[in-house]
Order: structure tokens, then C-alpha cells, then sequence
């Protein structure tokens, strides 16, 4: 599945990577800015409990998730075929250092659903430059003794609490979802680039 970056013309690319050799961007928390060409790239979560109270949260873009980025929109790097969601359950903001390797200790991985391993992130066909998985969000059910879930990532290591991978972005919610047995914990991950 392509990002929206790579949707873009081959003029344009040439362009971003002429833009990303000469440092012409700056990264932030929330993702990557071209000035010169006023471009944003970031995401959000949007996060529902049992079909309900749906909750939609800014995400952190890790340093590691930009590298990758932008290397596999300008460099010819290898692109990630595939992308889970994995949520955790420490009350901890993400911050741009967190990397997939980190992930399971720093943010505490939440494992405790019935799933047994991270839940695919089933990307949508790109539209309006944002690709998200609303066709096919990402269900988590509880198991036995329920537990809070904290926040999300997106990772590229299918196994529960894996340490391998890369892990582009990582957003903390506003409100903790505290889950009971057999509830439905809903998660769906926005990837967007937009005119700054």
C-alpha cells in the first residue's frame, strides 16, 4: 500500500527529495513540514468502545517512523508491506524517541485481548492524500480480567509485546479506556498529508 507521499507526481517527489538532501523540512512531534512546498505529513487515532464514545487523538511521529518515511518515499528504501496496531496500557506520552524496540517497556504494551497477535492495520484505497482503515478497523477484544488502555501505536512486528520492527507513530488519548471482559476496543489510524 502506497503512503501519500508516494501518490505524488514524480515531479513533485523530486522535488520533497531534493527538499529532505538540503534539510528544507522540520520535523516536530506531530510529523514532518516542507515549508518551501507547505506540506504537513502526520496522523491521528480514532478510538471506540463496544461501536461507542468514539475519541480521536493526535499521534506522536517517532524519529525512527520519518526516517522510514522518508526514505521509502525518496530513497528507494524497502517499503513495510504490512502494519499492525498495538494498544498499551501505561499512562505514558510518547515522545519522538520511542522506536519499536522500546515500545513494549517504555509505553507498556497492553496484550490482554483475545487476538492472538497485534491486529493488522487494513489500509483503505488513498483518497484526498489520507490513507486510514475505516473499511476494516482494528478490533481488540478483551479477555478475562479486562484492564485500561492508555493509547495505541502502529508497528511492523506482528507478535504481541515484539521488540523488533519499526514503529512510525504512537498517540496517547485523552481519556483512558477502561475495558471489561468481552468488550470491543475499536481502533482506526489516519495517515495524512496536507497543505500546511
Amino acid at each position: 500500500m502506497s503512503t501519500p507521499v508516494q501518490k505524488l507526481s514524480h515531479r513533485v517527489r523530486q522535488a520533497f527529495a531534493r527538499r529532505i538532501r538540503n534539510n528544507q523540512y522540520e520535523v516536530s512531534p506531530a510529523g514532518i513540514l516542507m515549508p518551501r512546498d507547505g506540506v504537513f505529513i502526520g496522523g491521528h487515532f480514532q478510538s471506540w468502545v463496544n461501536g461507542e464514545d468514539e475519541q480521536v487523538d493526535p499521534n506522536t511521529m517517532t524519529l525512527q517512523g520519518l526516517t522510514y518515511l522518508i526514505k521509502a518515499a525518496f530513497a528507494s528504501y524497502a517499503q513495510i508491506g504490512t502494519w499492525y496496531v498495538a494498544p498499551f496500557s501505561g499512562n505514558v506520552a510518547p515522545t519522538t524517541a520511542l522506536t519499536a524496540a522500546n515500545f513494549t517497556a517504555t509505553q507498556t504494551e497492553f496484550t490482554n485481548y483475545a487476538e492472538t497477535t497485534r491486529v493488522v492495520w487494513a489500509q483503505d484505497a488513498e483518497a484526498s492524500q489520507t490513507i486510514v482503515n475505516n473499511a476494516d478497523k482494528a478490533d481488540f477484544t478483551i479477555s478475562s480480567g479486562g484492564g485500561t488502555v492508555w493509547g495505541a501505536a502502529l508497528v511492523s512486528a506482528s507478535a504481541k509485546s515484539a521488540t523488533t520492527g519499526t514503529l512510525p507513530c504512537c498517540s496517547q488519548f485523552s481519556a483512558a479506556r477502561v475495558m471489561l471482559a468481552a468488550d470491543v476496543l475499536t481502533l482506526a489510524y489516519s495517515l495524512v498529508a496536507a497543505d500546511a
